[in-house]
């Protein structure tokens, strides 16, 4: 680059076209000029390929590796996908080994949106297909403000409740979380930010900071032999592990505590660095009242996985593993208690009359009455979503069992269910991006039907027609 002396001075040769030179020349700047770099983010919304624009991504990963090799190349990269999504939502199986159709040697990396990315019917399909399988964890990314960028102070910054919403699902669920901070016209983080992000902080250190699984002692249904005893969960070892016997997919780990402890979140990790990812369905139960009683329950675990549970105080927990490929491993178990945020419970039903209640953040216990009485701290504990298809009103208080004190109540009134509810017939959908016609009957407030909006956008009028069976 003319005019512009490096510190390092190594020099590369490649076969390329103007664009392509002015871009590596930059590449190689950003590498070796500004100190470490640990990740290489080629955003999915690359340049237009107008006038028969090409680009050597492959010369572009080689330098990467050359000049940077502890770093990532993500998004369009062979190292790290994205998401799928910019709003923060997460699967809830987030496989990092995923099968891709073609070469790898001919594959560049598209953006990857299904909900469906790493399940073994997928797998076969692809790989009888000629496809291969690649270690391709997941990023999350999502920006604190509405936008990118920083407008002005009137832009809303979401709470900490939403982020840390967005840390458990990502960070808990198996990927890699990047949060956006747009500094103002100051080149600062505005004070709103800062509040928010210090309140984070002080909160994921505060749960964080004791394992009340400590000094306790594991069990196991079935163990592969020495160096896999279940001990090793307990040992804050990454590179150990409790492993049953292969072909073993269905077994239990009992983890006992010295004594009576209360806790809300729990932290399950694979032994990923040997054994790969293999957990597939997975159970936690806790016993209460000398009864075991089921808190938490999941598909994968992966790297790591955090989950949110109701309080519970006990001095035995009990790990099942549901499903797994060839046999699970655990390299890591722990306990944690977050103080309590009471929060008026969300309730919600499901197209078949299902109800489900939850707390943001989970750690209340929730109690509820069906009978048109007010929830108390007595009433029903919910446990369990459970059948309401005929209709009828909900009242429901989050509790914290260790204050005795409740939230403000969430009332609910249902109709019949639209289970037998069925589309005749609809002017235009868009079914790809999840917003067929039949989301707007599916019974969950999140999901919507929205009108063709590509390839083409049709004319009015648009109409959807529903069979009530």
């Amino acid at each position: 680059m003319a005019n512009r002396p490096f510190k390092d001075t190594r020099s590369f040769q490649y076969r390329v076209d103007d664009y392509n030179e002015y871009f590596m020349n930059q590449l190689f700047e950003l590498l070796t000029e500004y100190g470490p770099v640990h990740e290489v983010w080629f955003d999915g919304a690359h340049p237009k390929r107008k006038g028969g624009q090409t680009y050597t991504y492959d010369q572009w990963y080689e330098m990467i590796h050359r000049l940077a090799p502890n770093a990532c190349i993500a998004i369009k990269g062979p190292d790290v996908r994205w998401c799928g999504n910019e709003a923060g939502r997460t699967r809830p199986s987030e496989w990092s080994v995923i099968p891709i159709g073609g070469t790898p040697e001919k594959w560049h990396w598209p953006d990857m949106t299904e909900q469906d990315l790493g399940s073994l019917p997928r797998i076969k399909t692809t790989l009888d297909q000629g496809g291969f399988l690649h270690w391709y964890p997941a990023e999350t990314n999502t920006s604190i403000r509405h936008g990118w960028f920083w407008r002005d102070e009137q832009q809303h910054v979401k709470s900490a409740e939403e982020i840390l919403d967005v840390w458990y699902r990502s960070v808990g669920g198996n990927t890699v979380f990047l949060l956006n901070i747009p500094p103002n016209r100051k080149g600062l983080f505005s004070d709103r930010e800062v509040t928010v992000l210090t309140q984070i902080g002080q909160r994921l250190r505060q749960t964080f900071a004791t394992n009340l699984a400590v000094g306790a002692t594991a069990t196991a249904s079935a163990i592969r032999g020495e160096h896999f005893e279940p001990a090793n969960i307990l040992d804050e070892d990454p590179t150990t592990c409790w492993m049953p016997p292969d072909w073993t997919t269905q077994t239990e780990v009992i983890v006992s505590l010295p004594q009576p402890r209360t806790f809300n979140r729990i932290v399950l990790q694979e032994q990923i660095r040997d054994f790969s990812q293999r957990i597939a369905e997975f159970a936690v139960d806790a016993m209460v009242d000398n009864q075991w009683e089921e808190i938490t329950k999941g598909t994968i675990v992966g790297y790591k996985g955090i989950f949110r549970t109701s309080t519970v105080t006990s001095s035995m927990v009990r790990i099942r593993i549901l499903n797994a490929r060839v046999c699970p491993t655990l390299s890591h178990m722990g306990l944690y208690y977050e103080t309590v945020q009471l929060t008026v419970p969300h309730i919600q039903r499901d197209k078949q009359g299902t109800i489900s209640m939850t707390c943001q953040p989970p750690g209340p216990v929730i109690r509820y009455t069906l009978d048109g009485t007010p929830a108390t701290a007595r009433s029903p504990k919910y446990t369990m979503p459970f059948a309401l298809p005929r209709g009828g009103t909900i009242h429901a208080v989050a509790c914290d069992p260790t204050q005795d004190t409740h939230s403000d109540m969430a009332v609910a009134t249902y109709d019949l269910c639209p289970a037998k509810w069925s589309i005749l017939a609809v002017s235009s959908e868009q079914k790809d991006s999840g917003e067929g016609a039949s989301r707007a009957i599916d019974g969950n407030e999140n999901t919507n039907w929205h009108t063709r909006w590509r390839p083409d956008t049709p004319r009015h009028p648009h109409f959807i027609a529903i069979d009530l069976g």
